[in-house]
């Protein structure tokens, strides 16, 4: 063809580069080799592989090959689980089971609260101090126990007391009543008793002069003349009198 210029082929630089340059062959898949990758990335070392039994590998132990990562996961603290700063020298260790208390945060929902331990503090004083300090509660306690003594002693004798009053007055009782009953007892009983005449009761109200006096209607005889005139009911029974 007349007033075309032929086209211009390949260099003979060009070519030889490109020969020399690394040729993908896209199937990796089937030989797994890339002229491409082994160029760039750096060859890696291979894993062991672990036995896997179950799987022929050719052997007579009747265990397969079967590879496995085991890389090695770091515990991510808090600070790189929310804002991506890791920290793999701190890790971050789950509450134990026995400190949890279940309980209910603000508005009602249920949260996981720890209970604090009472903390024990320890101060430092000098010896002269808690020699002194010592000596005290020792004297204290020495005296606690003489006073408890003491009072358990008083507590007796008081009780010692109290029994002796109350047999007085047990005794005071019945001899009063034992002399009343003879002083006061009519004559006529006292007659027929046949006790003393001569013996004459002293008068209930004065106390000074001899009762003479014979109460009517109920014969008592426990008042002095003057008291009788005077007094118009008796003071033993209460009755009323005719004198």
């Amino acid at each position: 063809m007349e007033g075309k210029m032929p086209a211009a082929g390949p260099s003979p630089a060009s070519a030889e580069r490109r020969r020399a340059a690394p040729y993908d062959d896209d199937d990796d898949a089937r030989d797994g080799e890339n002229a491409m990758r082994d160029a760039v990335v750096p060859p890696q070392e291979e894993e062991p592989d672990h036995q896997v039994p179950g799987r022929s590998n050719g052997g007579v132990d009747g265990l397969g090959t079967w590879p496995v990562r085991q890389d090695s996961i770091p515990l991510q603290n808090k600070n790189q689980a929310t804002h991506g700063v890791s920290d793999v020298s701190e890790e971050v260790a789950p509450p134990q089971a026995e400190q949890l208390v279940l309980g209910h945060g603000n508005g009602g929902e249920s949260g996981i609260s720890i209970p604090q331990q009472p903390q024990t503090r320890y101060y430092l004083v000098p010896d002269e101090d808690f020699h002194q300090g010592w000596n005290k509660l020792v004297d204290v306690t020495c005296e606690n126990v003489e006073l408890r003594s003491q009072l358990a002693a008083s507590q007796e004798k008081h009780a010692s007391l109290r029994e002796e009053l109350r047999q007085a007055k047990e005794w005071a009782l019945t001899s009063q009543a034992a002399v009343a009953l003879v002083l006061l007892a009519p004559l006529s009983e006292r007659r027929r008793a046949g006790l003393d005449e001569e013996v004459t009761p002293v008068c209930l109200l004065c106390r000074l002069s001899p009762a003479t006096v014979v109460l009517r209607p109920c014969e008592h005889s426990c008042l002095c003349r003057p008291c009788s005139m005077a007094r118009r009911m008796c003071p033993y029974c209460h009755a009323s009198t005719t004198n």
